[in-house]
């Protein structure tokens, strides 16, 4: 190459960090879009580029071979065996997406803006972070309109020497599909079971009317045991064939209750993770929409009103910066503990993500019975909150709405709330607002 087409690349990691190789390794980039000029088929398309430093007799670096490989096709190979109904993620070690069912969440950091698995999953948070390898969770779709899905996240580290240390892969799978393999496998228990039916039948015919009697028994157990799960008692005692029979289908009755059992307890616990936040063990935004609605329909029968109160961490970032993400958990647990003490059984509070919390308090409209509940609440909150043998001093801004002053629908009203939070934090913070005001009352604690 000569003149203008020849290109200074010295200053790129695949050229300074090949040099650095032994021989026989090889170097691999960050998976990213290619916008480097260049004569080549890949640009703006995904790449990894590869590298490899060429050697002398003395072991001397003369220069780089370098190999850009369009991923395209290796992403296509990826999913290509997959079945119809399942939904393949992958992503860098710090949570971009690669691979997405929705091609605009791919490679956003190369359009300015981070597109992160754990923000659409945040039970992800402590795979990206490095402290697990594996995950299985329960969670919704990835784009509006999906049913729940039953998600797995690995992560894998990369051999070469590489500008990636790590990747994450993840398969998910619609929980009715799950849930319908299940159903499939109690199909097949059954019809073992109606087998061994059927055989006792067969040898009832054949033996002394001696048998007759237990192998009734037997028959008459395993249907009730089909059609409702219910335990008769069975000739286990017996030292023949008989209580042999019997003692395995015993054992059969026991492993079937607890698979039940257990996927009873599976369905429970997902469904409660489903409802609520798992760092705070707060109802999260789909629960706390259903109380919203259900605190509408009976005020607008009664003819009341509630009150929605959001509360948000003032300045949580600079704890988390200052003293850690441990800290701001710590915080967030401790907000939570707050938030559910100064409440009654009647009342709603939720985690809608990061630092914001959301308050029903249901059946009050009255507006000086809302505000003297914000300066006991914003007091209880303001208190010290011991971490790591020290104090840290935590203030808050809260905004007010009110129904039907302010909003008749679930969205309409968090949004008025958030707004006056917003015009709390513009109004110099730590205090409260009224959507229905414009002026912010500012704690005195």
């Amino acid at each position: 190459m000569a003149g203008d087409d020849l290109q200074e690349k010295g200053h790129f990691p695949y050229v300074s960090e090949a040099l650095k190789l032994k021989p026989g390794q090889t170097y691999l980039s960050h998976i990213t879009i290619n916008h480097e000029l260049g004569a080549h088929n890949g640009q703006d398309q995904p790449t990894a580029t590869m590298a490899a430093p060429v050697l002398n007799a003395q072991g001397k670096a003369l220069g780089v071979v370098v190999i850009n490989v369009d991923l395209n096709a290796t992403f296509q190979l990826l999913a290509a065996d997959l079945p119809g109904n399942f939904q393949l993620f992958m992503t860098n070690g710090r949570g971009d997406f690669l691979i997405h069912p929705d091609p605009s969440h791919t490679f956003g950091f190369d359009r300015g803006q981070r597109v992160l698995l754990q923000e659409e999953f945040p039970a992800t948070a402590d795979l990206v972070a490095g402290k697990t390898k594996s995950l299985l969770l329960e969670t919704t779709g990835p784009t509006e309109g999906h049913g729940p899905l039953i998600a797995a996240f690995i992560s894998q580290g990369v051999v070469a020497p590489t500008s990636e240390s790590r990747m994450i892969l993840g398969l998910a799978q619609p929980r009715a599909v799950v849930l319908k393999q299940a159903e499939y496998l109690g199909q097949d228990i059954l019809k073992i079971v109606l087998a061994v039916c059927m055989a006792c039948i067969a040898m009832a015919m054949l033996v002394a009317r001696a048998v007759t009697r237990p192998i009734n028994a037997m028959n008459t157990a395993i249907q009730r045991f089909s059609n409702d799960n219910h335990v008769m008692q069975l000739p286990v005692h017996r030292t023949d064939e008989i209580g042999m029979l019997a003692r395995s289908f015993s054992h059969m009755q026991t492993v079937i209750r607890q698979q039940m059992n257990d996927l009873q307890d599976s369905h429970e616990e997902l469904e409660h993770l489903a409802q609520h936040d798992v760092l705070t063990g707060l109802p999260n935004r789909r629960m706390f929409l259903d109380r919203l609605d259900q605190a509408i329909a009976r005020a607008s029968r009664n003819a009341s009103g509630f009150a929605v109160l959001f509360v948000d961490v003032d300045n949580f970032k600079s704890f988390n910066d200052q003293h850690g993400h441990a800290a701001g958990d710590h915080i967030l647990k401790t907000v939570a503990d707050r938030l559910k003490s100064s409440l009654r059984a009647a009342d709603t509070v939720a985690r809608l993500g990061g630092d914001e919390f959301v308050i029903l308090l249901d059946q009050i409209a009255e507006h000086n019975l809302i505000a003297s509940f914000t300066e006991k609440l914003l007091a209880v909150l303001k208190a010290p909150l011991d971490f790591a043998g020290q104090d840290l001093q935590v203030e808050f801004s809260i905004g007010i709405s009110q129904f039907p002053e302010d909003a008749t629908t679930a969205e309409g009203i968090i949004a008025k709330a958030d707004n006056a939070m917003y015009h709390t934090k513009a109004s110099g913070r730590n205090g409260y607002n009224f959507t229905s005001l414009n002026t912010t009352q500012t704690s005195l604690l």
